[in-house]
């Protein structure tokens, strides 16, 4: 009787492992380096009202270097502007992968390090799911530029470096 090989049973069960790992590492440094994903109010949270997914697709399309709210536009519309800039990134090492970076909404800047996202290429109606509060088709209602909010101010976060040369302390900013 031959012996039966499990070396692929064990090598499937270590990959998996090993994913499930990595997603979680991935998820936690989101979480302690303040890297909001498209739609999030928090990292790792979405948005559950219309108020809070403007409110993020505005300051992705600010911090992406795009228009704010035209008239006419509904919550889909400005969602839809959002991912297509968004994604419209560098394109990862599999032809179905782009890489989108991570945003910092209390800096309202990308993530400096260059840290994001690599996300599957996916239409933007495969992906998307109106926020909770929207059930009666609110998120398909033109937006009223008139009564928008401000967006918040934009941080300018000093990141100071102390440095010793030739044993004299200097620090720059």
């Amino acid at each position: 009787m031959k012996k039966k090989d499990r070396s692929r049973d064990r090598t499937r069960v270590y990959r998996e492992r090993l994913r499930e790992k990595l997603e979680t590492a991935a998820e936690e440094r989101a979480i302690r380096d303040h890297l909001w994903f498209f739609g999030e109010v928090t990292p790792r949270l979405d948005a559950r009202t219309h108020v809070e997914e403007l409110a993020i697709h505005r300051e992705f399309l600010r911090a992406l270097g795009e228009p704010d709210v035209q008239p006419g536009e509904t919550l889909r519309d400005v969602a839809r502007r959002a991912w297509a800039a968004w994604t419209s990134g560098t394109i990862h090492d599999r032809p179905d992968e782009v890489f989108c970076p991570g945003f910092n909404r209390v800096t309202q800047q990308w993530n400096p390090a260059g840290e994001g996202f690599v996300i599957k290429t996916k239409s933007f109606d495969e992906l998307w799911v109106p926020p909770a509060n929207c059930e009666n088709g609110e998120a398909d209602q033109p937006i009223d530029i008139n009564d928008l909010p401000k967006l918040p101010k934009l941080g300018v976060k000093k990141i100071g470096v102390k440095c010793r040369i030739a044993a004299k302390e200097s620090k720059y900013e």
